[in-house]
């Protein structure tokens, strides 16, 4: 039986570049698998975004070359769904009219790749940190709403969230959490109180 949280995830650079440079433990590398079975790198976020440092590429390849993440691109959607390339492109489109001051190859591209990804081969979820791209997400992308949800939503996993997996999950220590999140430059208060309370004796 397969004990990971959740099936796949789509990674954001920013959420690359925030575990990833954590120096105390590869959290990428050694946190991510745990939690999701597998990890999905758009292939323009991998290779225009993610250049350095070498610590966050370097975890990102080790994943890739287990096979616990995978590249994948346009080819991807042409090779195994092609008839979803249409939506793909149009996806991209609405989201670079909402988004505003989005340039091709540029501002909030890696983002867009990888949410037209996400919604045309179903992945729920993509991990970023980014404060405004579940409203992003929510107004342009979801189908659903706060009373009824629907299969093919997506949401954003943030930082705040992959530590409530890691709680979840049994198999990290609170103190190990807690340093990651220390380390990711978040207030330890908020950690304290509403994250993983310490435990009353």
């Amino acid at each position: 039986m397969d004990d990971k949280l959740i099936k796949n995830a789509i990674l954001d650079s920013d959420f690359a570049f925030r575990l990833g440079s954590i120096k105390f433990a590869p959290i990428l590398e050694q946190v991510i698998p745990t939690l999701i079975e597998t990890l999905v790198i758009h292939e323009y976020v991998f290779s225009k975004e993610i250049l350095y440092p070498q610590l966050v590429r370097q975890q990102l390849k080790t994943l890739i070359n287990s096979k616990k993440a995978v590249l994948v691109n346009r080819e991807t959607i042409l090779n195994s769904c092609p008839e979803r390339l249409i939506t793909y492109d149009n996806t991209q489109k609405l989201l670079r009219d909402y988004m505003k001051g989005t340039r091709r190859n540029g501002k909030n591209w890696g983002e867009i790749l990888s949410l037209s990804y996400a919604k045309v081969m179903r992945i729920p979820y993509i991990l970023s940190d980014e404060s405004e791209l579940q409203e992003v997400v929510d107004s342009v992308l979801n189908l659903g709403d706060e009373e009824v949800s629907n299969p093919d939503d997506i949401k954003v996993l943030r930082i705040s969230d992959f530590i409530k997996l890691m709680r979840a999950s049994g198999n990290f220590k609170r103190n190990f959490a807690k340093a990651t999140w220390a380390a990711s430059g978040l207030p330890t208060y908020t950690f304290d109180t509403e994250l993983w309370p310490k435990p009353i004796d």
